[in-house]
């Protein structure tokens, strides 16, 4: 880790305790003593700024004192963008740059009045702003800065927009873009280790591996992680811990949620990051979180803090998760958008889809900043296409009015209209906050906690509607109604209702299959509902998953079921074990077994893992290695299939229809939705109808085995000559 002021390796702080999950204590910041006001705090009057492609610099001014504590100065002069000289751009928090990592509360800004003195009058500036500048300057990082708070009227409702317009170029002019973190924090010197020592660790020994010709792949286990061989092999101490205050420290720092860091990292030419005096790989943190959650291990982590502190979940891997797919993925092709200089317009507003939807768990002060943050960045790459043309920023439009325009504007420049469809969360415990047609996603919330269907395979899984064989079918669209062609394929007779399926649900789950037909498309009942919980993917997204992923599924029922078994003999509930597997099997058994013995699961299967559950508990030493060694391997046959289960089944419950026809939709589903095959959707939908009107609200996307590639156009449903105009509400 790099100290800004004195160019040295710097230690870890003693201030922190590395083992003190706890603490969201600051390190004392060098400027945490404010300097005396000389001057009056007064309104600092802007001058107008005379083109729409002039902006403010600020030339922030060198400590030529020999004490500290001397006020900060600066100038601003206006530029002409294409005359400026070389600049910095300034990227921080507006407001405290920390909250609590466990509760999401924001840390109090210190209640010391801040300022910069600028032509004779002092401004005021938030605390952490004053914090980065303060820096900068003592690390003699001083000259042209554009800094938006200081630069742009923020009173100035025409500057605002029209600066918003200009950032995109702004951030790709300046020569680096310097991210302010916020003082040091606890885990700061976590994150320095796992992005120096553990991630060259990993790819040291993944390149010695690759090289004696074995796959890296298997350095990457989910077991992996807190089995010390590993940390012998590696080289490293034990990594858990150290990963736990890495975790606590990105879900404290609120920087990594800001809305307009994507523009920042995509347009910037160079990025440096600081937290106090110490410079971070942002890169790198990004490398290490996709690593983190490919494996496994950083849902590791998130379930360990989450049981320390009694949360239902954690949150910490999305945002670093967020920029690094945008940096690895949209800039090649941004660059080559800007190097050629053209894209069709249907390119233009699939890149803003797949950018809207990535900054969806960001954060801004004003919500419609969400939309305005990524338009900047769309200017810089599609000059000559429409995004820019039929957005632009405005401060006076609702934030309601503003999402519509968007999906409208997606819409009429999308091939598919699942592309709009599937990204609304009705099940949104905030979704009724904002007057939105059921059609319209608000791109302004976090993203919804299943997958949308299309994302699996690129887009190219499902094809419900033939879409490949047909043209673009007609479609209009209002601020209130979306009217497109489809036909009604059913309707919803059964809903399961759960929340996720483990323990006991297993067996409830299992029980709702019992009232489908025997057989459907020549498919025993078993074999529907597992493929039906992974929509027909493995984990690694093969399609359709191979029969012997029918044994990862059995494997999956046994170790959740067995384990809710133990658990509650272990309460005193009145359970008996014996009893329990033989219901089970009985299920099983009515549902349909395989015909090969190997992919069955029977009695003794069942018992044998209990035993083994049981005899852990009161080993010791060896012994205990031995039998966890035999439990670990049966987790290891159910990973595979429970990873993809996990995937497709968070967020959705299980239907049937009245045909008898197994399907998953969003979890709020009811009896008397229908399912509805759409032209231009290659997934079905759900829409609910609305009461003596004929039309219907949006429910969300659905998964129904057997008809996701073009089934249900066959002629025995003749849907066919039923595909009519439907409006959408």
């Amino acid at each position: 880790m790099v100290d800004m002021k004195s160019g040295t390796e710097a230690s870890s702080n003693p201030e922190i305790d590395p083992m003190d999950m706890e603490s969201n204590t600051p390190v004392k910041e060098a400027h945490s003593e404010a300097p005396k006001l000389s001057k009056p705090v007064l309104p600092f009057n802007y001058e107008v700024l005379p083109t729409q492609t002039s902006f403010r610099l600020l030339d922030l001014e060198a400590n030529l004192s020999i004490d500290p504590h001397t006020e900060l100065t600066c100038s601003l002069c206006t530029y002409e963008l294409r005359d400026a000289p070389s600049f910095r751009a300034l990227s921080y928090t507006w407001g405290p740059p920390y909250q609590n990592a466990m509760t999401g509360e924001i840390d109090d800004d210190p209640n010391i009045a801040r300022h910069i003195s600028c032509s004779a009058l002092n401004i005021p500036i938030t605390y952490n702003l004053f914090g980065a500048l303060w820096t900068l300057r003592e690390a003699k990082i001083t000259g042209w800065l554009w800094v938006d708070a200081l630069c742009i009227n923020q009173e100035d409702l025409k500057e605002r927009e029209s600066q918003v317009s200009l950032m995109g170029q702004i951030y790709s002019s300046a020569t680096e873009v310097i991210v302010w973190l916020g003082p040091p924090r606890f885990g700061l010197d976590d994150f320095v280790w796992a992005t120096t020592e553990f991630l060259t660790a990993l790819s040291t020994v993944g390149k010695k591996l690759q090289a004696s010709g074995e796959s890296p792949a298997s350095l990457y286990k989910t077991s992996n992680l807190g089995d010390p061989s590993f940390h012998r092999t590696l080289g490293i101490e034990h990594p858990v811990p150290r990963l736990i205050r890495l975790a606590q420290f990105c879900a404290s720092c609120r920087w990594f949620s800001r809305a307009w860091i994507i523009q920042e990292f995509l347009l910037a030419r160079h990025v440096r990051a600081f937290s106090g005096h110490v410079e971070l790989s942002l890169s790198r943190l990004g490398e290490l979180a996709w690593i983190l959650r490919s494996t496994g291990w950083g849902p590791m982590i998130s379930q360990l803090i989450a049981q320390h502190n009694n949360l239902k979940r954690f949150h910490w891997l999305e945002e670093p998760l967020r920029w690094h797919a945008v940096t690895n993925t949209s800039r090649p092709r941004v660059e080559d958008i800007i190097r050629n200089g053209m894209a069709d317009d249907e390119t233009a507003f699939h890149w803003l889809w797949i950018t809207l939807s990535l900054s969806r768990v960001a954060k801004c002060q004003d919500r419609r900043d969400h939309i305005y943050s990524i338009l900047g960045l769309a200017g810089r790459c599609f000059v000559n296409n429409p995004i820019t043309h039929y957005i632009k920023p405005s401060y006076n439009i609702s934030l309601e009015d503003l999402l519509t325009l968007v999906a409208i504007r997606l819409s009429e420049h999308s091939r598919y209209i699942d592309v709009i469809l599937s990204d609304v969360d009705s099940c949104s415990e905030n979704a009724h906050l904002l007057k939105l047609p059921s059609w319209v996603p608000n791109y302004c919330s976090p993203s919804p906690a299943w997958q949308p269907l299309i994302g699996f395979g690129g887009g190219t899984a499902f094809d419900a509607a033939l879409c490949l064989s047909f043209g673009r079918s007609e479609r209009s669209l209002s601020m209130t109604t979306m009217t497109c062609s489809g036909a009604v394929f059913g309707t919803m007779q059964e809903v399961h209702k759960f929340k996720t399926a483990k323990t006991c649900g297993v067996r409830s789950l299992l029980e709702f299959c019992l009232s489908m037909p025997q057989e459907a498309n020549g498919r025993r009942r078993l074999e529907i509902f597992w493929r039906t919980m992974i929509a027909d993917t493995t984990s690694e997204g093969h399609r359709p998953a191979p029969p012997s992923s029918e044994k990862g599924f059995l494997a999956h029922t046994k170790v959740l079921f067995t384990q809710w078994v133990l658990e509650s003999t272990d309460s005193d509930k009145e359970i008996d074990p014996d009893a329990a597997f033989e219901g089970l099997h009985s299920i099983l058994d009515k549902l349909g077994f395989s015909d090969a013995p190997d992919e069955q699961l029977t009695m003794k299967d069942m018992r044998d893992h209990y035993e083994r559950l049981k005899l852990k508990q009161s080993l010791h030493g060896d012994e205990q290695k031995v039998v966890a060694g035999e439990i670990s391997n049966a987790l290891k046959m159910s990973f595979s299939y429970a990873h993809a289960e996990g995937r497709i089944s968070q967020g959705r419950e299980l239907f049937i229809t009245e045909q008898g026809f197994l399907g998953l939709g969003p979890s709020n589903v009811r009896k008397g939705d229908q399912v509805w095959l759409l032209r231009d959707s290659r997934v079905p939908f759900v829409l609910r109808p609305v009461a003596e009107t004929s039309s219907f609200t949006l429910v969300g996307e659905c998964y129904i085995h057997g008809f996701m590639h073009g089934e249900m156009l066959d002629d025995q449903w003749g849907l066919e000559d039923k595909i009519q105009p439907v409006n959408i509400v």
